[in-house]
């Protein structure tokens, strides 16, 4: 049984309206930026925050200590002319501060006001918007809900993600950072697709954006849907997916005879929708790997260029980074965003839990929530936003398998001061330091019935080879990139491997750690597809994904090998057959990057809920 994987949707103002907004009484205050609440406080004791409200129930979210002074006036919706003139339409919230006063502005933009969500002129329950709206414009904050072109009330045509939809978000930045009210310091924030423009804009190098607050969101569109040269579902379907959603959703009142609909049904290319299927057709077949044909679908295809924003966002985005991601989302997985996480060159922040594709404070979304997360917001807004000398709390903060939270003591993930620990598997199902029992075992696809060759009894078949340490004496962490490097044998021209790390606990319940997949045409790595020999050796360079797991002392660390065919995101190799599997201690090596430090329990630690008997390899061998 696999982990449910939620294979759902990564679910500019006009000239006129400058001097519009005359938030409170006149005044002959100085222009300038809003006070900072949190400048020179401490940051708070956990026992300062609310979980539950006066009802005894779970709040909504979470809240800073202190409510601002300040309250939101009625939204004000616009449609602001892009550069090239298509209309996007905003909301804007502003404070009710003196006239003359200036304040930071918070942007969210993404596809789904209007249509999965409130409209922009509406505070977004689902989202952030209500959220922001309610505890950061009382501190002096502009919060803006804007949607993407082609979606709710903003004309043109939906270029997923892509170089209009970032030139777009460059326009809406000046704009807002241009504004009589606005301080010109400028903050995009928002979870899923609205967590990638916030790397989107860090692209565009604009002057007025300082920091971003990535929520889950995707820093390479081609790296979420290829890793190790294996496949995603989604790499098929999603951009085509949006370019429908937007074509037939049309914001409220939409109907086909809608004219914004009709329109948008028909958007020309160079727009995503007739473009993504083939890509991800391609990208299937090759995994997504470099191609010589004249197609040039591969990544250095521009398609994929203009959606990987990496390259790009450490070399021209010259403001912070506040990472949030959870390790067990698998509709953006756990590497994007921290894949570059290490080699960002600005400030920097980063909260990594043990959730899905959720928000960090909701208890209606996941048990493990941080109610001082609008806290840690406020003050890093003043301190990117306003200048603040404040405290944001620890720079990066990890919680493991068993819901324990760590500050980890320099500011990087994965930790820069692991050490490697080598363990091979053997012919007896053992995974041993060394001295591994050499030998071979025949991996089979899960096949439907009488799949199999003939010569090979069903009883016989292995489709699943599974490996158990001895009990660890410790506790023992680990956290970062393990790397799985096995000897195989294929017996076709390709095939995929799927391998998985458990914990077994010492009463035999078995707790899921982490993933990783191959095709084995990237058996060396790289972004080109290597043709795969039958018979002959390969070594299958696999990776991990990141993840943060703390083995108790009597637990084992199992690790699982399967050939991937169904019941995962990831589709199934185009070349699917057995493959000899080879054991010895020069054979095949798991390595764990291993982290021993002291801990201390916290308020937001959780008992153990990850759940059991998760992934391919069942209950305790």
């Amino acid at each position: 049984m696999r982990p449910v994987l939620a294979l759902a949707a990564l679910a500019l103002l006009a000239p006129g309206l400058a001097g519009c907004f005359s938030p409170g009484a006149t005044t002959d205050a100085p222009l300038g930026a809003t006070p900072a609440s949190t400048a020179g406080l401490p940051f708070p004791a956990a026992s300062a925050f609310e979980v539950n409200g006066t009802d005894g129930k779970p709040l909504d979210w979470s809240r800073p200590v202190e409510t601002g002074p300040y309250h939101a006036l009625p939204a004000k919706v616009v449609l602001m002319p892009s550069f090239d003139g298509v209309k996007l339409a905003l909301g804007i919230y502003l404070p009710d501060v003196p006239n003359g006063t200036k304040v930071p502005v918070l942007v969210d933009v993404g596809p789904y006001y209007g249509e999965l969500d409130d409209d922009v002129g509406t505070p977004a329950h689902v989202r952030l918007g209500k959220f922001l709206i309610d505890n950061l414009v009382p501190h002096g904050y502009a919060v803006v809900q804007a949607s993407v072109r082609g979606t709710g009330q903003s004309e043109g045509c939906n270029d997923y993600l892509g170089a209009t939809e970032q030139k777009d978000i460059d326009a809406m930045l000046t704009y807002l950072g241009t504004q009589p009210w606005s301080s010109g310091a400028v903050g995009v924030i928002g979870k899923s697709y609205d967590g990638t423009t916030a790397w989107e804009a860090a692209t565009t190098g604009n002057k007025y954006l300082k920091t971003i607050v990535p929520i889950e969101g995707i820093d390479s569109m081609q790296q979420l849907h290829f890793r190790n040269g294996s496949a995603e579902t989604r790499s098929l379907i999603l951009g085509e997916e949006y370019y429908s959603y937007g074509a037939t959703q049309g914001g409220p009142g939409a109907s086909p005879d809608d004219p914004q609909t009709a329109a948008r049904v028909a958007c020309p290319s160079p727009f995503s929708g007739p473009f993504h299927a083939p890509e991800g057709a391609f990208g299937y077949l090759t995994g997504g790997g470099q191609s010589g044909t004249p197609a040039d679908m591969g990544p250095q295809a521009q398609y994929w260029q203009d959606r990987d924003y990496r390259e790009r966002a450490l070399k021209s985005f010259h403001g912070s980074l506040f990472y949030i991601h959870g390790f067990q989302d698998w509709n953006v997985k756990p590497s994007q965003g921290l894949d570059i996480y290490n080699q960002f060159p600005g400030p920097k922040k980063a909260l990594i839990g043990e959730w899905a594709h959720v928000h960090a404070d909701r208890a209606s979304e996941h048990p493990d929530v941080r109610m001082d997360w609008a806290e840690m917001l406020l003050r890093w807004f003043d301190q990117e936003l306003k200048g603040a000398k404040t405290d944001t709390g620890p720079a990066v903060q990890v919680e493991d398998t068993h819901g324990n939270w760590r500050a980890e003591p320099v500011n990087a993930y994965p930790p820069l001061d692991a050490t490697p620990l080598a363990l091979h598997p053997d012919a007896s199902g053992k995974l041993v330091e060394k001295g591994a029992q050499e030998g071979t075992d025949t991996l089979y696809a899960p096949m439907a019935e009488g799949a199999l060759p003939a010569q090979v009894p069903e009883a016989a078949a292995k489709t699943l080879l599974s490996f158990t340490t001895a009990p660890f004496a410790n506790e023992t962490r680990i956290a970062g990139l393990p790397t799985f490097h096995v000897t195989v044998v294929p017996r076709s021209g390709g095939g995929l491997l799927w391998a998985e790390l458990h914990e077994v606990l010492a009463n035999g319940s078995d707790i899921w750690i982490g993933r990783a997949q191959m095709d084995l045409r990237y058996a060396a790595g790289g972004m080109d597809p290597q043709p795969v020999t039958p018979g002959q050796p390969l070594v299958a360079k696999m990776e991990f994904y990141p993840l943060d797991a703390r083995l108790l002392a009597g637990s084992k660390l199992k690790l699982v090998l399967t050939q991937e065919m169904a019941g995962s995101d990831v589709l199934p190799s185009a070349q699917t057959a057995p493959v000899d599997v080879q054991y010895g201690d020069k054979a095949t090596t798991l390595t764990l990057p291993i982290v021993q430090r002291p801990f201390e329990v916290s308020r937001w630690d959780n008992p153990l809920w990850l759940p059991a008997l998760v992934g391919a390899g069942g209950a305790a061998d």
